[in-house]
């Protein structure tokens, strides 16, 4: 039998574990398919392939997040903070609104002034986020978690591109364009925003953002590599 401290002892441990495995999954499950998915799209497929990789960022990684991630996250976590009600958190999530918004003022043409603002402000968003995971990172982290953060590794970089492409020549067909972006996709880094989720419902996120990073450099090189590997 456990003593009473012993028994304490590894309630606490379980709940670390609970809290980075909850973590684990959320990096696992969504990838940056907005900030980095959207340029990558563009510089392998060109400009016509935006417009798909939008769609699948905003229906596809933005949608789990709403209607998984965050069920997950609020059942699991330790904040006591509640989610709302799905159907107003997707629409008032901010990729939802700007989609909104384009879709309705596209006919518009806009004075240079605007639009160029609008670039600047895009342009700022990665910075920030990356900054954020900066301040949230922890040397040790990278340390003690070098087992998961390599599983993650090999589940978001390299077996989840490679199960999209496997679906994708199935379902699309010979729908060549569509297949590259949804291998494309499937394999970005772990999603920026999985950070400020763990945070809002208090997940590990020394964990969170150790994943982010190490995701985001892994993939300069799984990209190419399984680019030129399938097509």
């Amino acid at each position: 039998m456990l003593s009473k401290r012993e028994r304490v002892l590894v309630n606490v441990l379980l709940w670390v574990v609970a809290l980075v495995v909850w973590g684990f999954l959320l990096a696992a499950t969504l990838g940056n398919t907005g900030y980095i998915g959207y340029p990558v799209a563009q510089a392998f497929l060109g400009e016509n392939a935006l417009p798909r990789a939008i769609f699948y960022d905003v229906f596809g990684t933005v949608g789990a997040l709403l209607l998984v991630g965050l069920v997950l996250a609020e059942h699991y976590g330790e904040g006591e903070v509640k989610r709302q009600h799905p159907v107003r958190e997707i629409l008032g999530f901010p990729a939802v609104i700007a989609l909104a918004v384009g879709i309705v003022t596209r006919p518009i043409v806009f004075p240079s002034l605007v639009s160029q603002g609008l670039e600047i402000l895009a342009s700022l968003v990665v910075p920030l986020i990356m900054i954020s995971v900066g301040l949230s990172l922890r040397a040790g982290v990278l340390r003690r978690w070098a087992v998961p953060l390599s599983a993650l590794v090999v589940l978001r970089l390299l077996l989840a591109p490679l199960l999209a492409l496997a679906f994708g020549r199935v379902v699309l067909g010979s729908d060549s364009q569509a297949l590259r972006l949804i291998t494309l996709q499937a394999g970005m880094p772990a999603m920026m925003l999985t950070l400020i989720v763990g945070a809002r419902f208090e997940l590990d996120t020394d964990f969170i953002a150790s994943a982010i990073l190490v995701t985001t450099v892994a993939s300069a090189l799984s990209i190419p590599l399984i680019q030129a590997l399938a097509f």
